[in-house]
């Protein structure tokens, strides 16, 4: 908890007592905990219900099926994407069943957004490098190149301790969402790229520290990097997530089996790794052919 997130959620809610919102949400964070999600989803979900809270202008605890029920289907009806609607739905139902015990009929619906899930955007390997290269700092450059290299998420790589690497197998374990466990090779190349920056901080338990050294570089330091290598690079429209979604590009374009990039990214369902398929440059070409070959075929 932060003295920022309790103000914004009071200063939110004039007419509620600061005090008793302010209990709810730390009930409300404690439920999360205790649920085993990340601090990135604890996030997230507080942020959802915060905006609630501006809709309806009231606490929580105060709020009715009905009001709740409103601004669901407002934000259905905007046509939101699909992973942000189903965070919306999830956080609320998750605030008002387990927090503040109320079993209602709207959160035992399946509720689908009117868009479906925008595509992830992949950029060529030329680019991903040239993206990289433009990182002056030499820990968050490694750490981003690392999410390249092995397809994590930008949460999971600044986490990585020494202890992860098995230097036997060239193998790291990645600690992802929910606390699962993951085993994914590391590049030789990459693998000798972090040699050499260990050898200049030393750290003792952290392969990217902060300037201290007493914890891990923060997300938020090597996204300011990243979007300064972008604007150098001249690539303003894309996230340091796009390493991912080209590290599974890549992998399917070589062949790799679905399944198998559905483990190594810590995808749950292999729905998620599926979306990847028809990026790769393989299927797209064999489309193309395939069109034009009715399209130039005799009437």
């Amino acid at each position: 908890m932060t003295k920022r997130s309790n103000s914004q959620l009071s200063s939110i809610d004039p007419g509620s007592d600061s005090a008793s919102v302010n209990a709810l949400k730390c009930k409300f964070l404690t439920d999360m905990e205790l649920a085993g999600m990340s601090p990135q989803s604890r996030k997230r979900y507080l942020f959802a219900a915060e905006q609630l809270i501006k809709y309806a202008w009231c606490s929580p605890a105060e709020m009715t099926e009905q009001q709740v029920q409103g601004y669901v289907l407002e934000r259905h009806r905007q046509g939101p994407a699909k992973s942000t609607f189903r965070l919306l739905y999830l956080s609320l139902r998750f605030l008002f069943k387990e927090t503040l015990g109320r079993d209602w009929d709207l959160f035992k619906r399946k509720l689908k957004p009117l868009r479906q899930m925008r595509l992830p955007v992949v950029l060529p390997h030329g680019d991903c490098m040239r993206l990289i290269n433009a990182i002056e700092h030499p820990v968050y450059r490694n750490c981003v190149n690392l999410m390249y290299s092995c397809g994590l998420r930008l949460g999971e790589a600044v986490k990585i301790e020494l202890s992860h690497i098995d230097k036997s197998t060239s193998s790291l374990t990645i600690i992802g969402k929910y606390n699962r466990q993951r085993l994914v090779p590391i590049p030789p190349t990459t693998l000798q790229s972090l040699r050499e920056l260990w050898k200049t901080h030393r750290n003792k338990k952290y392969l990217f520290p902060n300037r201290y050294g007493k914890s891990h570089a923060s997300a938020c330091s090597v996204q300011v990097a990243f979007r300064h290598a972008r604007t150098v690079a001249g690539l303003e429209d894309v996230t340091a997530h796009v390493f991912r979604h080209s590290f599974a590009t890549r992998l399917l374009e070589a062949g790799v089996d679905t399944r198998i990039v559905q483990v190594l990214l810590g995808h749950s369902s292999i729905r998620s790794t599926q979306i990847y398929t028809h990026l790769t440059v393989p299927i797209q070409c064999q489309i193309r052919k395939a069109i034009e070959k009715f399209m130039t075929g005799p009437a």
